[in-house]
């Protein structure tokens, strides 16, 4: 599904306007980096459909319920992306990352994204996460089509990935280009 809009520009060339939707077909771009994603969620519910999309998407996926499993995942499996819930009993979302941005060690490396997932959506909430080496959020409740995307970001993108490369996640994907 998508459109596609071509409009002339004043001067002489041409603008054009791509827009669609995909299923998600993830290729890592680095040889080096997983596919596979590690979902980080104390509630129940929130695990299962996040787990049930992902698998939707054909994203080979582990689920862990805590900021301390989390931890032992990465160190056992190579992840190349990791989905967080910020509010957790014990060792809490951020908590975790900070940890390890810091300290990890293991097959998933220190640099992994690591994606909020939260309900809230503030800007204060957002820098916190920022903050804690997180590099993206998504907040909760999330549909397909989001969760979609930030597979698409972050599974597809270089590593290394940092807290400045962020930006807020467009609505739909959008290419604009020019010629002349």
């Amino acid at each position: 599904h998508g459109d596609v809009d071509v409009a002339r520009v004043p001067g002489g060339g041409t603008s054009a306007r791509l827009r669609v939707q995909a299923p998600v077909h993830v290729q890592s771009m680095s040889h080096d980096r997983s596919t596979r994603v590690l979902l980080v969620d104390d509630n129940d519910v929130n695990r299962r459909l996040a787990a049930a999309m992902l698998g939707k998407l054909g994203v080979a996926t582990d689920v862990v319920d805590s900021g301390e499993a989390a931890l032992d995942a990465m160190r056992e499996t190579a992840y190349g992306l990791v989905l967080m819930d910020v509010q957790m009993p014990g060792m809490d979302g951020r908590e975790a990352t900070r940890a390890w941005r810091t300290q990890g060690e293991g097959a998933t490396t220190a640099d992994v994204p690591i994606v909020a997932l939260t309900a809230h959506v503030g800007q204060a909430e957002r820098d916190a996460c920022r903050d804690a080496g997180m590099v993206d959020y998504l907040s909760k409740p999330f549909g397909l089509d989001d969760l979609s995307h930030m597979v698409q970001r972050w599974l597809e993108a270089p590593a290394g990935p940092t807290a400045e490369d962020a930006v807020p996640a467009p609505a739909d994907q959008t290419a604009d280009s020019a010629s002349r």
